[in-house]
């Protein structure tokens, strides 16, 4: 994605790719593309811009305008009609926000907000499956991991998101996708490829892939406050701004039950697993910016992994404000635990918003196992206290 920034040191203005500087007008028209708008720090940048010049709103990225030397300015249409159809599209609330099976979104909730996704693949022994989003599949599959069954996960290729990605832009509308963090799926880096195939059969429109860096009910969260801001009338641009700008925000907490799951995934050794379970420990976890699964802590016993858990949500609540926080509590196969949570958090906190508890998706449970119990909801950063 190229970089941009806005050089305010003269009455003119002109845009232009990062690492170049900038050159003085000699005319007072600036243009900018789709392509050059995607960067959502520009909307930061360009701050004082906004206030200068009222054309801002319009979506310039596919308007040329002339800025006069008293800050007056004359709006005039870019030269070919694809900009205008770019511009006049993003300025609509009539686009594509996508995602995948990852998310762990409930399936009522993506089938009401019509919410498309591209499903994960699995296998239980020589059954293979696609992780569909329904809470009944998600009940059957920790059943049956409870019972000896062991599922295998594996990644979405590149023809795949090629179809996923062509079936959304046939529709005519820009597209928006969010996965989970690269860092914890190669899937990300498959979709990228896809990606700059798709666009070369679609110029007319836009796909942007983000890296989210958040996995599974934080990947979730994430798009459910996109898709808000979406039906509340925010235009392409300014619902991806918004996302770049907070996807960091949003907290992910986790605890495990059996270190065997995460054994088998090579996330811990075999020694640690086999001492870990002989003493009780818990290990407790989060999701750092870099968007990998790192251990806060680990404590002694199941009790004590979900008490650091609720001072996980206790300690991050303190740095905001709570009136109308959500908290969304994913739990594969403990429902009970994720009730305790939630009764505890909203009698310190009564002034907080929604607290959602659903069934974690899948493709994490598959490497947590049973028992997995995990928190997602944006505040201001991710800490590891």
């Amino acid at each position: 994605m190229s970089q941009t920034w806005i050089s305010a040191s003269k009455p003119t203005w002109t845009w232009m790719p990062a690492k170049r500087k900038a050159k003085p007008c000699s005319r007072t028209t600036a243009s900018v593309s789709w392509k050059t708008w995607h960067n959502p720090a520009l909307w930061r940048d360009a701050a004082g811009f906004a206030a200068a010049c009222p054309a801002w709103h319009c979506g310039i990225s596919v308007l040329a305008f002339s800025l006069n030397r008293d800050y007056s300015s004359t709006l005039s249409i870019a030269k070919n009609d694809r900009e205008y159809h770019e511009h006049d599209r993003s300025t609509m609330s009539d686009y594509i926000i996508a995602t995948a099976s990852t998310s762990d979104l409930p399936r009522t909730w993506l089938d009401e907000h019509q919410v498309p996704f591209i499903a994960y693949g699995y296998t239980v022994g020589d059954r293979a499956c696609e992780d569909d989003c329904r809470e009944e599949s998600r009940v059957a599959v920790y059943e049956g991991m409870r019972a000896g069954d062991r599922l295998k996960t594996s990644m979405i290729n590149e023809f795949a998101y090629m179809d996923f990605f062509r079936s959304l832009l046939q529709s005519g509308l820009d597209v928006v996708f969010c996965d989970m963090s690269l860092e914890m799926s190669a899937s990300y880096a498959n979709s990228l490829v896809a990606a700059e195939k798709v666009r070369a059969e679609f110029p007319e429109q836009r796909l942007y892939v983000m890296d989210t860096r958040c996995i599974s009910g934080g990947l979730g969260t994430l798009v459910v406050e996109m898709v808000r801001r979406k039906e509340q009338g925010a235009s392409f641009d300014e619902v991806v701004a918004w996302a770049e700008q907070n996807k960091l925000n949003i907290a992910h907490r986790f605890t495990v039950d059996d270190l065997n799951y995460l054994k088998e995934g090579g996330r811990v050794s075999n020694a640690s697993a086999l001492l870990g379970t002989v003493l009780n420990i818990k290990p407790v976890l989060y999701v750092p910016d870099k968007g990998t699964l790192d251990v806060v802590s680990k404590v002694r016993g199941r009790k004590a992994s979900l008490r650091a858990i609720r001072d996980g949500i206790v300690h991050d609540l303190s740095k905001v404000d709570p009136t109308g926080v959500e908290i969304h509590i994913l739990h594969a196969d403990c429902r009970k635990d994720a009730e305790t949570i939630r009764d505890q958090v909203k009698a310190e906190y009564p002034q907080l918003g929604r607290i959602t508890i659903t069934s974690l998706g899948v493709v994490i449970g598959a490497h947590c196992g049973p028992g997995l119990l995990a928190v997602f909801y944006l505040c201001d950063g991710r800490y590891p206290e």
